[in-house]
């Protein structure tokens, strides 16, 4: 009997080894799975599963050392505990194995079930339901047990949707829970921030990043939201927080709502946080959020920061959408405007047909017109000629033409 007690201690040794090395191996796969490819969701038992399996096993090790400890005292008494605990470690084998085999994969119009055994079943959604207990759901397709679900990942919520869903298709149902989801974090961030907004006394620039955090994982579903939050609120403290993170935002949509909080206060000081925020957009947000953009920085002109406007106009996109922002740089004779625009204009009137797009004669027409509203002079007459008789464009040729002959400059009127 003592001697089956210690073949029961070296087998319980090398299964708590076993378990121990295979528990952290798979932990750390886990953590770096391919994501499944798109339409498709995964439902694996839980990582943190691997990391409980291997202290239960290594555990029961040391139980049954303990038992060896007492053989002396009560050998059958030994001999039953160590028993028992080498059974608990056989029951971690196969739990551990189960972790590394278990998966079920949710495709459009079915599951692709693989169970501890590496056998696979494909099953459809029609005539599948399952059963809440206390370690899990339990699936059943056309009455009779499937699997088990208990300690899984989040995508069992997938599998019950689409269980339940009267279409049992999983990509509506995706949707679905997306959209929940989106909601769900709408109403998180209405109750743990809105109540601190709507105190001026109680907001500072820490609580407004935190808001800006909570938004930027919302996504562009809360844009509304976050302009509802803070248009309105002309506090400094609101202001200058949202100056202060302006230009970190990805999202063009959710900044552009932010700069035109900014704008609405019309205040000097935000000027310089607008200009590095639309420094920093691509051509395409700034094409479609030109209007707004240059309505900002009209807004909170600051003559104390000329230089910062003179480096937008670096492409024809800033300067299509920013062209009254051009004109005022002029009026205020910039420094290094004029040739910025000229060259532009010389540039554009080099091009051959067919070479520019739409963006390159705005871009060409708002120039002129900015070079028109400032220093008129021969110069500019003289761009204004050649580009009436040169271009290939006929929007940039009747702009031209019109400028050339019936803009009066103040010191010739």
């Amino acid at each position: 009997m003592i001697i089956g007690m210690y073949v029961f201690f070296g087998f319980s040794v090398m299964i708590a080894a076993i378990t121990s090395i295979a528990s952290f191996a798979f932990y750390k796969k886990s953590k770096n799975l391919p994501e499944p490819e798109p339409g498709t969701v995964v439902i694996r038992k839980n990582p943190v599963m691997f990391v409980a399996t291997m202290f239960i096993a290594v555990w029961a090790c040391c139980f049954m050392l303990v038992a060896l400890a007492f053989k002396d005292t009560s050998e059958v008494a030994a001999v039953a505990v160590a028993a028992f605990f080498f059974c608990v470690q056989i029951v971690c084998s196969y739990a551990m194995k189960n972790l590394i085999n278990w998966e079920v994969r949710l495709k459009d119009k079915g599951l692709v079930f693989r169970d501890m055994q590496r056998h696979v079943f494909e099953i459809p959604y029609e005539g599948l339901e399952y059963k809440s207990g206390l370690f899990g759901d339990t699936f059943y397709s056309q009455g009779r047990r499937i699997f088990g679900a208990g300690f899984v990942t989040e995508g069992i919520k997938a599998l019950k949707a689409v269980t339940k869903s009267e279409v049992k298709e999983l990509k509506p149902v995706l949707e679905k829970l997306a959209a929940e989801a989106a909601e769900d974090i709408h109403v998180r961030i209405n109750r743990e921030v809105e109540w601190q907004i709507s105190s001026a006394s109680a907001y500072d620039l820490e609580l407004h990043k935190n808001l800006i955090e909570a938004v930027r994982n919302a996504g562009r579903k809360n844009v509304s939201y976050i302009a509802e939050l803070t248009n309105g609120k002309n506090d400094s403290g609101v202001l200058s927080a949202i100056a202060e993170t302006l230009a970190e935002w990805e999202n063009g949509e959710i900044q552009s709502v932010l700069i035109s909080v900014l704008a609405d206060s019309g205040d000097p000081a935000y000027a310089f946080s607008v200009v590095k925020a639309v420094l920093k957009r691509g051509k395409e947000d700034t094409l479609r959020f030109g209007a707004i953009y240059e309505d900002a920085l009209l807004k909170t002109w600051n003559t104390g920061i000329i230089s910062e406007y003179v480096k937008l106009f670096d492409s024809s996109e800033r300067l299509a959408a920013l062209g009254k922002v051009a004109a005022r740089l002029t009026e205020n004779r910039a420094f290094g405007i004029t040739s910025i625009l000229s060259s532009f204009v010389e540039k554009f009137i080099g091009y051959e047909a067919g070479a520019f797009d739409e963006t390159d004669e705005t871009a060409c027409v708002n120039a002129m017109k900015a070079l028109a509203a400032g220093t008129y002079d021969e110069d500019v007459k003289r761009l204004l000629e050649g580009a009436s008789y040169q271009t290939r464009s006929e929007k940039v040729y009747t702009a031209a033409r019109e400028l050339y002959f019936t803009y009066v400059p103040p010191n010739m009127a």
